[in-house]
Order: C-alpha cells, then sequence, then structure tokens
C-alpha cells in the first residue's frame, strides 16, 4: 500500500498537470491540499536534513528542500525550490512522477 505522502504528492501533482500542463507549481500548490493528508503537520528546511535529501535528488544544496509536510505515517512530502515535489519515506528519498 502507498504511504499517505506519496498519494498525497501524486494527487497534487496530476491535479497540476490538469491545470497548467506540469507539475512545476506542486510545491507552491501543496499548501492548499497536504494538510488533507492523516496526521499532517507542516515544517521549514530548519527541521529536517535538507541538505541531505537536497543532494539525494540531485539539486544544489541550497537550491532544494524548503519544507515539508509530515504524516502519521512518518512519510514525508517534501516541497522544492524547482517546483515538483518529493518525499521521504522507508524507500528513501524520490521525486514523485
Amino acid at each position: 500500500m502507498a504511504n499517505i505522502a506519496y498519494v498525497m504528492g501524486t494527487l497534487i501533482n496530476a491535479y497540476c498537470r490538469d491545470k497548467w500542463g506540469d507539475n512545476l507549481m506542486a510545491s507552491t500548490m501543496a499548501d492548499h491540499f497536504a494538510d488533507k493528508g492523516d496526521g499532517a503537520g507542516y515544517g521549514s528546511h530548519k527541521y529536517i536534513p535538507a541538505d541531505e535529501y537536497t543532494a539525494h535528488l540531485g539539486e544544489p544544496v541550497g537550491a532544494g528542500v524548503y519544507g515539508y509536510w509530515r504524516y502519521s505515517d512518518s512519510s514525508c512530502l517534501l516541497l522544492t525550490c524547482k517546483g515538483p515535489l518529493a518525499i521521504v519515506d522507508e524507500k528513501g528519498c524520490r521525486w514523485i512522477d
């Protein structure tokens, strides 16, 4: 079964692709939807290893992860400067397609 962050990220990406044709606004739009997931709590890059996650995503340090939504299953939806969403779960840190 998919974790909450993956489900929320997939839904937000689908909304953005339908509205604008790509998912470059997904991190911006996440604040309008991400709080609907079970146990959602928001935090800034100061409270997670943002530089480590940024490196895993292949982005330059300081220009990657700026915030997150953490859910009741401990998965995290990562908000990125680039725009698309990423997640951290038991499989590690990765972009959501």
